[in-house]
C-alpha cells in the first residue's frame, strides 16, 4: 500500500519485513552453529573413549610383561587376553604372543605383543 504524503511515496511494512527476514536468517545460522558444536562434542567424546581403550590395552600388556595377571575388567572396560595362533610370527624362547582386547563404552581396541611364557595368565 502506497500513501503519498508531502510528495514522497512511503511503503508501510517494508522495514518490518526486512527485520523479520534478518531475524529468520540469523536464527537458521544459529541452529546450524549449535548442530555443528554438538557434533564436534560427540566426535571428541568418541576419540577420548577410543584413546582410553588403547591406553588400557597398553596397561594390561605392561602388566603381562611384568608377569602380573591380566585383570578381566578395568573400571568400566572389559579386558580379554588370548594367545595368538601361529601365523608365521617369530618364535622367541620363553615368550608367547598374546592379543589384549579391550571393550570400553562401545569402543574396542586390541594390541598384540610378546609376554613371558605362561606368566600372567
Amino acid at each position: 500500500m502506497t500513501v503519498r504524503r508531502n510528495g514522497r511515496a512511503r511503503r508501510h511494512g517494508l522495514f518490518l519485513m526486512d527485520t523479520m527476514t534478518g531475524l529468520v536468517v540469523a536464527g537458521i545460522l544459529g541452529v546450524i552453529l549449535v548442530i555443528a558444536i554438538t557434533r564436534a562434542g560427540r566426535a571428541q567424546d568418541r576419540l577420548e573413549e577410543q584413546g582410553t581403550a588403547v591406553r588400557i590395552c597398553q596397561h594390561v600388556m605392561d602388566a603381562l610383561h611384568q608377569g602380573r595377571p591380566a585383570p578381566s575388567t578395568w573400571g568400566e572396560a572389559k579386558v580379554t587376553v588370548t594367545p595368538v595362533a601361529d601365523r608365521g610370527a617369530a618364535v622367541v624362547a620363553g615368550q608367547a604372543w598374546v592379543e589384549v582386547g579391550v571393550s570400553y563404552r562401545g569402543r574396542t581396541a586390541s594390541l598384540v605383543g610378546l609376554v613371558p611364557q605362561g606368566g600372567g595368565r
